[in-house]
């Protein structure tokens, strides 16, 4: 998984598990969505949870939910008194921005060149934990996901909503080809019974209903799409 998706979900599956399939050993591996793609690729593991649309060929995918992303700043700063600000109100201040070529950065970037708007990158970071982490101690505000903010640092930061930047979507990926193993399917059965119950999803994550559209699944990128269905 994605470190700022596995920060909320992993519990709730540890949680889970046991219960419903005793048997069932877990392994998770926590990378960025680029290196998700590749080990789907290689079959080095058998499914991801990861930033949508995913790059690799043959691959099956399946939306789960989508995310605010929002600047994260300290209760103290400016901007903190905003509930929701523009693009345009960031010019000028440095941020920690994730790096160029990742998912993260793409859907960023999408809406810069919609808005022609530039910002100010105090740094460029390869994880968004890692952007995550260095907020919180301090060096600079930042674009992130509305999870990435756990509750206990909800008093000390505040999470501002940015009108022209959409919500991330976030899937689960498996290869195409062949039929899931058990695991797998137990895996997944356990997905779904998590991100449609209201009562286990973090704020800012709303869950992608089986039957809706699936935005940001461009015709260039499409692969098979898998309908989820409730538990």
């Amino acid at each position: 998984m994605i470190g700022t998706t596995a920060r909320w979900l992993v519990p709730q599956l540890l949680r889970t598990a046991p219960q419903r399939f005793p048997h069932l050993h877990l392994v998770f591996v926590e990378l960025t969505t680029t290196r998700l793609d590749s080990q789907l690729a290689t079959g080095e593991v058998d499914l991801a949870v990861l930033n949508l649309p995913a790059k690799g060929l043959d691959l099956a995918l399946t939306p789960l939910f989508q995310e605010d992303l929002v600047l994260v700043v300290p209760s103290e700063h400016p901007l903190a008194s905003s509930p929701e600000i523009s693009l345009s109100a960031l010019k000028g201040i440095p941020l920690l921005l994730p790096v160029p070529g990742t998912a993260f950065r793409a859907d960023l970037d999408a809406a810069l060149n919609a808005t022609g708007t530039t910002l100010l990158a105090r740094a460029e970071i390869d994880g968004t934990r890692l952007i995550a982490s260095l907020t919180f101690e301090g060096w600079g505000p930042s674009i992130l996901p509305a999870t990435a903010v756990p509750s206990y640092l909800r008093d000390s930061f505040v999470l501002v909503r940015i009108s022209e930047i959409p919500r991330r979507l976030i899937g689960v990926v498996q290869r195409a080809t062949g039929l899931p193993s058990a695991p797998t399917r137990a895996v997944l059965d356990l997905l779904t019974e998590i991100i449609f119950d209201p009562s286990r999803l973090p704020e800012g994550v709303t869950p992608v209903p089986p039957d809706s559209p699936r935005p940001r699944i461009t015709e260039t990128r499409r692969q098979n799409v898998v309908a989820m269905k409730p538990a």
